[in-house]
């Protein structure tokens, strides 16, 4: 599909939404429970919701949970529009989205 259709953003629009936007950056391991990311290099990112963009293949992650509802598998524009449809962005006030 052609890029113009997918829902792409300038950097500037995730910061102003305070959303960490990570590309190029290789994970190294996931605590779901801690809810943190590390990042190759050592640095550890926390996280309310994350999305992980893995590249033009799916890449299916071979961990406990990974088949559980919440974790999508992003291959067509459908999925693309699906995921979309279930993002909140925004930042925690009180345990309200604002």
């Amino acid at each position: 599909m052609p890029v113009c259709w997918l829902p792409l953003r300038p950097e500037s629009f995730y910061a102003k939404a305070g959303t960490n936007l990570r590309i190029n950056s290789n994970v190294t391991s996931i605590d779901s429970k801690a809810r943190n990311v590390v990042i190759a290099g050592g640095d550890t990112v926390a996280y309310d919701r994350l999305l992980l963009a893995t590249g033009a293949e799916p890449v299916r992650l071979p961990i406990l949970g990974a088949d559980r509802p919440h974790v999508h598998t992003l291959r067509s524009f459908a999925d693309c529009r699906a995921i979309i449809g279930l993002v909140v962005i925004g930042r925690q006030t009180r345990g309200r989205a604002r």
